[in-house]
């Protein structure tokens, strides 16, 4: 699922604010959903640029809600980490 949910298009976003004319801030969100996995309710921030397309700077869960939590109509709760599971390579059976 982590693979599948790389190019974003799962997540959820809020903007929260505008730093200037061609940069926002965004919050970044994966559903809380079980079928997420493991990475369910994960969070984090971006300033992002509108004009070049650009992330100019990531924020963690905690820097989003030191900074943002004013701008936001909710208590942003910081998910417990992530838990990734490494998935063993199957090995070549002999010939």
């Amino acid at each position: 699922m982590c693979h599948q949910a790389e190019d974003g298009h799962l997540f959820n976003y809020a903007t929260l604010a505008w730093l200037d004319n061609n940069t926002v801030v965004i919050m970044a969100e994966v559903p809380c959903s079980s079928s997420q996995g493991g990475i369910m309710c994960q969070v984090e921030g971006y300033e992002f640029n509108i004009e070049t397309g650009e992330i100019t700077s990531r924020m963690t869960a905690r820097e989003l809600k030191q900074k943002w939590q004013h701008a936001l109509a909710f208590d942003l709760t910081i998910p417990d980490p992530p838990i990734l599971k490494h998935h063993r390579k199957k090995r070549a059976s002999p010939q």
